[in-house]
């Protein structure tokens, strides 16, 4: 990491943010996928085992209490034409309920269930024409029962089939839903924890990078950079340790530093021989002056002696003296092309100096600028990744939380329907109290006929001897009369009361004859109430088991429909977890977004820098040039 280019570690951020990228989308698809799968199962159980349970309740209602069955026997019992149209009507509704759970798909059992509940159906159809014909044919409704035989066990065996099915259905229903439920669930936070961790890493390395290893050394190398510029040339070049973009920069500015003092000790050993120069020169000047003096004492001191010939040597030493001033002029101008030469030797060194530093040194300050680009459009695309991220978060909470509504509303419609479940099973179980009520009333009312019959017999014996006592009162008038016929005139007035008598007697045994004829059609009637009441406690008794029947699969559709509130409660639980989930991921890609900014901000400052820096150069390389 720490020899690590700019330009290196430039292209591992790119590839950070591109598998980021892809890991979000990956996300974000998973998750979708996910939601898709709960609101499929969820769509699957409402189209399929939940109108099962709708069209089974249909059928239960249809041949239970107050409906098919429960009209059938009102039929056998009252004889009348309005309850076999009521009978068909229901017989119609079941037939269709059958229909429409045939319609939404069955397996094997629930096929066999139907056809048995087909059956029954068929069988209540035939026979409530049997029924009807033997009802027209004047039979008893106790001869009507016993002689129809309808299949109703079977039924009830075959609807607790049906229950059962659609109580698997509603399980594996339940556990796709928990299913993709724990897998978005799972995917959503290990991705983004995952995800948090390695851009929040990338993030880190990205701020401690432009911190630490470019913004740090390049600011020490500007300082370092002035410093030399200024002619300090003891100050040391930071960051010669380096391989990447810094340390070839580093390494620029210590060989511009070198040449620097090479340059500094040329100029001084120019300097010296120019001084060096200059002391001969006037070394040679004063001898040359101390020849003059000296030959001025000597022409002096000889112009006596030498008068004739001063013409001649001053001619001579004016020639001298001439060749001397033209070699002293050569001399100076040998020095001063040979000062010159070494200025331009100088100045061309100084200007290749220069030219190698700034192609090293700019090229550096270039890379570390693009580098900074490259920052920034890395960070710009972080922060472009977490906006993405954050929008795909938002979106998939909303199909979260739109899902945990719809779940919501859902279980507030299974705890309604458990409810009306609930008030279906209590009115059923009314309904079967008041059944057993009924039964025992018709016991009771089945005694008292009884004992009417009995108190009826007895009457009839009453009367029977009160028919005897008429006869032999009938036979004692007519042995009177025969007596008063004998007697004569005697016996007249005993004649006419033994013929009030003997009409007495006549009427008493008409009067009896029709209170026994009475009595008979009494007893016939006490009969037939006996029998029919009977009909009816055992109508009732059967009625009241298949209310009990009824009952028990409400019962189990109550159990169940509480099965499915919890489940669906426990599903819309899963959803606001993904929720909160999605929600810490959206949070996440918020601080992303930020350090990205950081980042970005960064980098930004990072390329001021290398501005700056680009700036320091040219001024050095301008003063540089300028000598």
């Amino acid at each position: 990491m720490l020899n690590f280019k700019i330009t290196t570690l430039g292209n591992l951020i790119s590839v950070v943010l591109a598998v980021s990228v892809v890991a979000v989308i990956g996300i974000s698809v998973i998750t979708t996928n996910g939601t898709n799968v709960v609101n499929q199962a969820w769509q699957d159980f409402e189209s399929g085992p939940a109108k099962k349970i709708g069209f089974l309740q249909d059928f239960s209602a249809s041949i239970g209490f107050g409906g098919m069955i429960h009209k059938y026997k009102n039929f056998i019992l009252h004889q009348d034409t309005p309850r076999i149209v009521e009978t068909q009507g229901k017989i119609r509704a079941a037939m269709g309920a059958l229909g429409s759970y045939r319609t939404l798909g069955v397996n094997e059992a629930e096929a066999a269930a139907l056809t048995t509940l087909d059956t029954m159906i068929t069988e209540y159809a035939d026979g409530l024409g049997e029924a009807e014909q033997m009802a027209h044919d004047g039979e008893e409704p106790k001869v009507i029962d016993t002689e129809i035989w309808l299949m109703e066990d079977e039924a009830v065996t075959a609807i607790a089939v049906l229950n059962q099915e659609i109580a698997k259905a509603r399980a594996a229903s339940s556990t796709a839903v928990y299913t993709a439920v724990a897998q978005v669930e799972t995917i959503a936070k290990v991705g983004g924890a995952a995800l948090t961790i390695v851009l929040g890493f990338a993030a880190l390395v990205m701020v401690w990078f432009s911190t630490f290893r470019l913004g740090r050394p390049l600011k020490h190398m500007t300082r370092a950079m002035g410093e030399l510029a200024g002619g300090d040339k003891t100050v040391d070049i930071p960051a010669t340790e380096r391989t990447d973009e810094i340390g070839e920069m580093a390494d620029a500015v210590q060989v511009f530093k070198n040449n620097m003092i090479k340059n500094e000790e040329l100029v001084a050993e120019t300097e010296k021989q120019r001084h060096l120069a200059e002391e001969q020169r006037l070394i040679a000047e004063k001898q040359r002056l101390i020849a003059e003096e000296e030959e001025t004492s000597r022409r002096l001191k000889e112009k006596e002696d030498e008068n004739n010939q001063r013409l001649t040597e001053e001619k001579e030493e004016n020639n001298r003296r001439l060749r001397a001033e033209e070699r002293r002029v050569q001399e100076t101008t040998a020095e001063e092309q040979r000062q010159r030469k070494a200025t331009e030797e100088r100045h061309a060194l100084m200007a290749k100096m220069a030219d190698d530093f700034e192609a090293s040194v700019g090229q550096v300050v270039q890379s570390v600028a693009t580098s900074s680009d490259h920052m920034q459009t890395a960070a710009l695309s972080m922060s472009t990744t977490a906006d993405e991220t954050n929008t795909q978060s938002v979106a998939v909470a909303t199909a979260a939380q739109q899902a945990a509504s719809n779940v919501e509303t859902v279980a507030a419609t299974a705890v309604r329907l458990s409810q009306s479940i609930s008030e279906i099973s209590r009115q059923v179980a009314q309904s079967s109290e008041i059944s057993s009520n009924a039964v025992q009333q018709a016991k009771r009312t089945d005694q008292q006929i009884q004992g009417l019959a009995t108190a009826a017999e007895k009457i009839g014996e009453v009367v029977g001897l009160i028919s005897d006592i008429a006869a032999q009162t009938n036979l004692l008038a007519l042995n009177a009369t025969i007596e008063a016929a004998r007697a004569g005139d005697a016996g007249k007035g005993f004649a006419v009361v033994a013929s009030e008598v003997k009409n007495l007697a006549s009427q008493t045994a008409t009067a009896t004859s029709q209170i026994e004829a009475q009595i008979n059609g009494i007893q016939s009637a006490t009969q037939e109430a006996v029998a029919a009441i009977q009909s009816i406690g055992k109508t009732i008794s059967e009625v009241d088991g298949i209310a009990a029947s009824i009952a028990n699969a409400v019962q189990e559709q109550a159990t169940a429909t509480q099965e499915i509130s919890r489940n669906v409660k426990e599903v819309a639980n899963g959803t606001n977890d993904v929720t909160n989930t999605i929600s810490g991921v959206t949070q996440a890609a918020g601080k992303t977004g930020q350090a990205a900014g950081q980042i970005q901000d960064a980098a930004g400052a990072l390329s001021d820098q290398s501005q700056r820096l680009q700036k320091q150069v040219d001024k050095f390389l301008a003063e540089v040039r300028a000598g």
